[in-house]
């Protein structure tokens, strides 16, 4: 046999059920488990193999195996789609459903109708599958099931109705739980300094997706690398240059040729660092005229959760039937930063 000749042929072969050849086609392609003999379509470690190389390989699979729940785990979390093929008890299964839906939310025209309505279970898909709730229009406008989807991911938010993407509170609620989901709200709340502070808070990376206005103020982008030094990388151009000579300055006192890089990796990083985080932040309010830089504390790094529930409870308070007239203006409108003496609403929440 000439070396590198295989002994056996695949096509003559396949379907005289040698086991070696078996497991070998399957791991290739779980697609070829249609071309074996009934009792290699029925040998569980072989269909095993195969719907772990192709989930829909578990169409092939005898009736038996597709009524085996590791035979059917299996082939839902390569394939979600793959629950078409399990047998019924299965596809009614909440655990076997999750997984599915975990893999591939449209996975769920495969389940029985009268668990498309099931609360806990879609919330439960949502928290495993942010895509879920792009399958589930019933639920996009429900405020308390969107609501509790954004407390435990908040990416769902791109998923949710436009109207409740411009709303405060279920925004603030995805915000606290990854501020990405910043992204997703409505630009109104994009513009917001308080919203996208919470956002910066939870997730430097965030402050990407702040409007150009904000990200090129130097009042929000102080108070935003006070919350996230990696909101750094998100600054306007001019901001971001004085920011990395402030850094080189603080973190390199003989000059940045004293070290092999004039710059700093990963950039932001001494905000966050007790080392040199006070005097790179008091030279930064310095340079760019913070109000109240000369005798104010600097801000802490306050917890986006802290944050958020701060602005939702002043939210609630200017709502309230008894709020005074004084009260009646929009918490919200006024500056996220101190004035001269003041106290800005990050040192507040710390």
């Amino acid at each position: 046999m000439a070396l590198g000749q295989q002994p056996w042929p695949l096509g003559r072969n396949l379907d005289k059920g040698f086991p070696r050849l078996s497991l070998a086609s399957v791991e290739a392609d779980g697609l070829s488990l249609k071309y074996l003999p009934p009792d290699k379509q029925a040998d569980k470690e072989v269909v095993l193999k195969a719907v772990w190389q192709n989930g829909l390989a578990l169409q092939f699979a005898s009736e038996d195996l597709r009524k085996d729940r590791q035979v059917v785990a299996r082939a839902v979390k390569r394939d979600g789609n793959a629950l078409q093929f399990a047998c019924p008890e299965l596809r009614s299964d909440r655990d076997t459903v999750i997984k599915a839906l975990t893999r591939t939310s449209t996975a769920l025209k495969h389940v029985p109708v009268e668990l498309w309505e099931d609360r806990e279970l879609m919330l439960e898909a949502v928290k495993q599958n942010n895509r879920c709730l792009s399958v589930l229009p019933w639920f996009q406008d429900d405020f308390d099931f969107v609501i509790a989807a954004m407390e435990v991911n908040g990416i769902a938010l791109a998923h949710a109705s436009e109207s409740l993407r411009g709303n405060r509170e279920v925004v603030l609620t995805a915000l606290m739980q990854n501020g990405l989901a910043l992204e997703f709200a409505s630009p109104q709340l994009r513009a917001d300094p308080e919203i996208v502070l919470v956002a910066v808070a939870q997730n430097g990376w965030a402050f990407a997706h702040a409007t150009r206005d904000l990200r090129a103020d130097p009042k929000i982008a102080y108070q935003a690398v006070c919350l996230n030094g990696s909101a750094l990388q998100h600054m306007s151009d001019s901001l971001r240059s004085d920011a990395n000579e402030i850094l080189l300055q603080v973190t390199k006192p003989h000059g940045c040729d004293t070290h092999a890089s004039p710059y700093l990796d990963p950039p932001g990083e001494p905000f966050d660092q007790d080392q040199h985080r006070e005097a790179a932040l008091k030279a930064l309010a310095r340079k760019w005229k913070v109000p109240g830089w000369r005798s104010g504390p600097t801000p802490p790094r306050s917890p986006a959760t802290d944050l958020g529930r701060s602005l939702m409870s002043r939210t609630s308070a200017s709502q309230s039937p008894m709020a005074t007239s004084c009260c009646e203006e929009d918490a919200f409108d006024r500056p996220t930063y101190a004035t001269e003496g003041e106290v800005s609403p990050v040192a507040a929440a710390g």
